[in-house]
């Protein structure tokens, strides 16, 4: 079965803020060949990341601007997707109550959306009905603070939120606080509660930004933009806690390359875990210590095109689709089954800043 692949992309930006219209594109992918084939694109501003809901039938982008509708901040928006052609039609958006919204995500029951605000350094739920469409959000909590780097921490940065493996916790990547905020979702409300320990503390300057967990559900990788290391923990999944166990840089020793992290993904298996670097333009793997969840770099390749500012893993973990900002494309690598090392394919597909790359699976089939 082909798999469909979803793209969101900057299609509006200081320098040009009329853009184009089109900001989510979708293409065919074929896991036998890893070839990509474009089928449509959809009216979307900023659509900086994305999310399906487990069945398919909608999908929710941010807004990534500094005013929405008039109104200061961003916006989060919903779409109903048609499962033949992959067409996306909006549903509706509601206002993020905070400017810049980077990051957003589904708790497992698909009852409620939650969004991170970049620069408002805040983070929103909302409710999902049965149409897909978003209501009034049911919270907002604002962070306050800020880190140790001037000019990247003056304050406080939310630049990821998603639910633990057991849709209990809402963990907040805070890049201006080096800290993961660690919230309970109530699930009948919608409401972010406190929790013990209700923070998961980096290094100083770290920047935190986004995680991924282990399938074993006890290992949380995270990627630290702003050093670019990537971080273990153990996770007792008991009492919500998390204890660290190692970090190790994203770019080999001896280099100089720019510390400049962005995205990271465990892969299906469990056996290996992936981080890219806008600094050197890089996609680092590392294999995952099936006893303790150690990692040990294995190999870093160049992602074939500028700041690949997020990649996605096929669920068959045969192949990594780099999204190249601005490099404006899409490339394609094969995962080597043994080793997770990465190898150009030499598929690639043209996407005008394409930032974020989601997987569904039980496409169409390609003709």
């Amino acid at each position: 079965m082909a798999e469909r692949v979803y793209v969101g992309t900057f299609n509006q930006t200081d320098d040009d803020p009329k853009g184009r219209e089109e900001g989510i594109f979708w293409f065919q992918f074929d896991p036998q060949t890893g070839k990509l084939t474009r089928e449509g694109a959809a009216r979307a501003v900023n659509p900086a990341f994305m999310t399906l809901s487990a069945d398919g039938r909608f999908l929710y982008a941010v807004n990534e601007v500094g005013q929405f509708k008039g109104e200061p901040g961003g916006g989060v928006s919903a779409f109903a997707v048609e499962p033949h052609s992959g067409q996306l039609t909006f549903v509706n958006s509601q206002h993020s109550f905070g400017e810049s919204p980077c990051y957003l995500s589904l708790d497992r029951t698909g009852k409620w959306v939650l969004v991170a605000n970049y620069f408002g350094g805040s983070v929103a739920v909302y409710p999902v009905a049965a149409d897909g469409s978003l209501g009034s959000k049911s919270d907002f909590i604002q962070h306050h603070g800020h880190g140790s780097n001037p000019e990247r921490q003056e304050k406080a940065h939310a630049h990821s939120i998603q639910m633990d493996p057991t849709n209990r916790l809402a963990l907040v990547a805070d890049l201006g606080l080096d800290q993961v905020k660690v919230y309970r979702l109530d699930l009948n409300q919608g409401k972010l509660l406190p929790h013990e320990p209700g923070l998961i503390s980096l290094p100083s300057g770290a920047g935190p930004r986004h995680l991924d967990f282990h399938p074993n559900r006890r290992w949380m990788y995270i990627i630290d933009e702003l050093d670019a290391t990537l971080a273990f923990f153990d996770y007792n999944v008991t009492v919500g806690s998390f204890t660290h166990q190692q970090t190790v840089s994203i770019v080999p020793e001896g280099t100089s390359a720019e510390k400049w992290a962005a995205d990271i993904h465990v892969h299906p298996s469990g056996r290996f875990v992936y981080a890219s670097n806008r600094g050197d333009d890089s996609l680092a793997a590392f294999a995952i210590d099936p006893v303790d969840g150690k990692v040990t770099l294995s190999g870093v390749v160049n992602s074939g095109g500028g700041l690949p500012r997020n990649f996605g893993i096929d669920p068959g973990g045969r192949w990594l689709i780099a999204a190249n900002q601005k490099g404006n494309n899409l490339v394609v690598f094969a995962i080597d089954a043994a080793n997770g090392s990465l190898t150009a394919t030499g598929e690639t597909a043209l996407v005008m800043a394409p930032v974020c790359v989601k997987f569904m699976m039980n496409s169409t089939p390609l003709q």
